[in-house]
């Protein structure tokens, strides 16, 4: 965890260039090409004679079972997993003529998300029995079951190692996007100075250290948890408690700005008016909510070991979530010094 962390703050550190590159290549290579991979061998597997681990059972076994503590616990991960394309929205300024490609780039990334993960989940369900899917492998255990069917078990080293660079350059591309938006909060004097400053390459680098070293307190956590899934689980169920409480209040922003100063011009509007905004804010809003809910509920491993650790996760979840909120409230209650600028550009700074 710790190399792979440093190593992504040091990429980082050299700014949007070499960023850009690396994370098209790793997303090409280590995301698309191994689901289409999967897809093509899965298919071969199945025309070859196997018999699929999962059981088509008529239209009802498509929907989620609503009475199932696990689909409910899944729920959070899901969410976490779609979430993270607003993000790009901090390198907005990086894009050439973003009022026309960076609405094209994010429609087409959506679809492009959305396939490859049904796709993947599905050959991966298809291939694995759910009894024997880990919660961080389970690609990679549809890989290594696969290639043994087909007589090819040296394939499966690469592209393990290609799975590994797609994982990379999440970390990668997650890195830069919350430094941007803590910098703006530096700029506003919400932070202290030095956290304002920018290196030779233009990055927040005092930020982009505080952020990397948090982060290594923080995986820690992976010392007090019986195995390697729940660990996994226990970054993911917290990382969707704050990234769900973040929709909450982004969507309320969103609402209350189209409510107070609807003659703002604003290139990317919701249609619809003020009703189409806040129908996107109400559906986002109870979106985010039933996913934190979720976020509480423990995985099977730990509800197996009885009332007093299942009390004692959910109680873990919501120290974690109060504690790293409670940052954000110290920020907010500070007197924000802003810069003298004129009325426009405060203005255009808060449609932004």
């Amino acid at each position: 965890i710790l190399v792979c962390l440093w190593g992504c703050t040091l990429l980082n550190w050299f700014g949007i260039r070499i960023y850009a590159r690396i994370s098209m290549y790793g997303v090409l290579l280590g995301t698309i090409f191994p689901t289409i991979l999967l897809v093509i061998l899965a298919g071969k597997y199945f025309l070859g004679g196997a018999v699929p681990a999962l059981h088509y059972a008529g239209f009802s076994s498509l929907m989620p079972q609503l009475n199932s503590l696990n689909d409910w616990m899944l729920l959070a991960g899901m969410m976490v997993s779609l979430a993270g394309i607003d993000m790009t929205a901090l390198h907005i300024t990086d894009v050439k003529k973003p009022k026309r490609n960076y609405p094209l780039a994010l429609l087409f990334s959506a679809v492009v998300i959305f396939a490859s993960d049904i796709a993947g989940s599905l050959a991966i369900a298809l291939v694995v029995p759910s009894g024997e899917l880990g919660m961080a492998s389970g690609a990679s255990e549809a890989f290594t079951c696969l290639f043994a069917h087909l007589g090819l078990p040296e394939w499966n080293k690469p592209v393990l190692l290609l799975l590994s660079l797609g994982a990379i350059t999440t970390v990668l591309v997650w890195l830069l996007g919350p430094v941007k938006g803590l910098w703006e909060v530096a700029r506003e004097k919400r932070l202290p100075a030095f956290l304002a400053e920018k290196n030779a390459h233009g990055v927040p680098g005092n930020l982009l250290l505080l952020q990397s070293g948090a982060i290594s307190v923080i995986s820690l956590v992976i010392f007090f948890t019986p195995d390697i899934s729940s660990a996994f689980w226990v970054f993911m169920a917290l990382s969707a408690q704050m990234y769900m409480l973040m929709y909450l209040l982004m969507f309320a922003a969103a609402f209350a700005l189209r409510l107070r100063r609807p003659e703002l011009a604003r290139p990317f509007a919701i249609p619809g008016g003020l009703w189409g905004v806040g129908a996107v804010t109400l559906l986002g809003s109870l979106s985010a909510l039933a996913a934190m809910i979720a976020g509480f509920i423990p995985p099977s491993n730990i509800r197996a070991l009885g009332t007093g650790p299942s009390i004692l996760y959910a109680c873990g979840i919501g120290a974690g979530t109060l504690c790293f909120a409670s940052v954000a409230y110290f920020l907010l209650g500070k007197k924000a010094r802003l810069p003298d600028t004129p009325a426009s550009a405060r203005d255009q700074n808060v449609n932004s």
